[in-house]
């Protein structure tokens, strides 16, 4: 394996360090989509977004510590009560170095306790029409069999970082979708993503759950929904904001749609009038 600087980093591997995920400017933003589900009617979706204030380095050189403008929107939802809170405030965002030297750690790398393995491993993905190293950590669960070797039983959570933009993505699913997804940033004059439009999110009412269902999730080609919203526009979004597809509805009941998506994990959008709701789509063309 060879192991290059940021220089030369098309000639071989860019090892990630935490120093370096974690190392962040005054004015930098970052903004996420979060997103919860632990039963059918049983959900919660949090946007965020951070802009960097102040920055300070502790005395030792092991600590990272920012101020940052913040704002949240969150949506609960536990059938039938839908509860939505908004907050713009100021808070602190502290990074003891040492409490992430795992991400410090060259691809596979592995240790296990207590039941779980954990990996880290360097990979490249396409961001904003570039290729960027991020540092994946994942953890997988295993279990004893009567012979002492260990069996997986999930490997769902995985955290993924960047330089300069700390978490990039989290994927917690299993049988229900839980992950977060940094879907815009503005750093040293470069902007990637759709920014959060809060006063749109405001202004905006969500759509009865149970007026729009998706049958098929995840879909092979053919997006399958019941719905009972006379007209409404779908869109699909890849996680950092940009449209791929859509189509306007207007009967209701059950609709068929061709998809011709590349597989992958998108944001599904249904909009009608004042209203809207997003649902994260799993495609995968056998």
């Amino acid at each position: 394996m060879t192991i290059t600087g940021t220089t030369q980093s098309n000639l071989g591997y860019q090892n990630l360090i935490a120093d370096s995920i974690f190392n962040f400017n005054i004015g930098d933003t970052f903004q996420y989509h979060d997103y919860g589900q632990s039963a059918i009617n049983q959900w919660d979706e949090y946007f965020l977004s951070l802009t960097i204030l102040t920055k300070n380095i502790s005395t030792n050189g092991d600590t990272l510590l920012y101020t940052a403008d913040r704002q949240t929107y969150n949506r609960n939802f536990s059938a039938p009560n839908l509860l939505v809170n908004y907050t713009h405030d100021t808070t602190t965002l502290i990074y003891p170095l040492s409490n992430y030297s795992y991400l410090n750690k060259l691809e596979e790398k592995i240790d296990s306790a207590n039941f779980a393995i954990k990996g880290v491993f360097v990979d490249s993905r396409q961001t904003c029409g570039n290729n960027i190293w991020t540092k994946a950590v994942f953890t997988c669960l295993y279990n004893l069999s009567d012979s002492c070797l260990g069996i997986l039983i999930d490997c769902t959570n995985t955290f993924n970082y960047a330089n300069g933009l700390g978490m990039v993505s989290f994927d917690a699913s299993t049988f229900y979708p839980v992950y977060t997804e940094l879907i815009f940033y503005s750093k040293n004059g470069v902007s990637c993503g759709t920014p959060i439009n809060f006063n749109q999110l405001l202004s905006v009412n969500e759509i009865n759950k149970e007026s729009f269902t998706l049958l098929n999730n995840p879909t092979n080609g053919i997006l399958r929904i019941q719905t009972t919203i006379p007209e409404s526009i779908i869109t699909i979004r890849e996680p950092s904001g940009k449209e791929i597809w859509h189509k306007t509805i207007k009967n209701t009941g059950l609709v068929e749609l061709p998809l011709n998506v590349a597989n992958g994990i998108y944001l599904l959008t249904v909009e009608n009038q004042n209203n809207r709701t997003t649902k994260k789509l799993i495609v995968n063309n056998y």
